[in-house]
């Protein structure tokens, strides 16, 4: 599908989906590689929700934040209306909850280390000024 842009540009979504959950879809965006398109189902797809991502659209997170949380670029609409936003990829481990599985034999050390990297990630959101509003394990790598 293709998605229109606030800032004007067209984004081609990718099939088949990289993630599906509870808020939306996320593809890969046709001849970008470094971002990924957001599309929320249909029920999330509410005028509060569209006037969050603005504001977080208008309230950059500082580089070093970004080096450790994605945030929304540019906000997309299907015939002019809200559908969703395009963020940062991020291309590094697997998703928290296999860090807890049996493929892992993780050491205490290496529990602390995870749970000490994802404060740090939380205190920067928080240091921006921002909350952080879809917190669960698959959206934590």
């Amino acid at each position: 599908m293709t998605f229109n842009g606030s800032n004007g540009k067209s984004y081609n979504t990718v099939e088949p989906p990289i993630g599906k959950g509870g808020e939306g879809t996320v593809y890969r965006i046709s001849g970008i590689p470094d971002y990924v398109i957001k599309i929320y189902n249909n029920d999330k797809r509410t005028e509060s929700r569209h006037r969050k991502i603005i504001a977080m659209i208008n309230s950059p997170m500082p580089s070093d934040a970004m080096e450790q949380i994605t945030w929304p670029k540019d906000i997309v609409y299907d015939n002019g209306q809200f559908v969703g936003y395009v963020m940062p990829v991020i291309n590094n481990n697997e998703d928290l909850n296999v860090m807890y599985s049996d493929k892992y034999n993780c050491t205490l050390s290496e529990y602390i280390t995870i749970a000490k990297n994802l404060c740090s990630a939380i205190n920067s959101v928080h240091n921006a000024g921002q909350v952080c509003g879809d917190l669960n394990p698959k959206n934590i790598s």
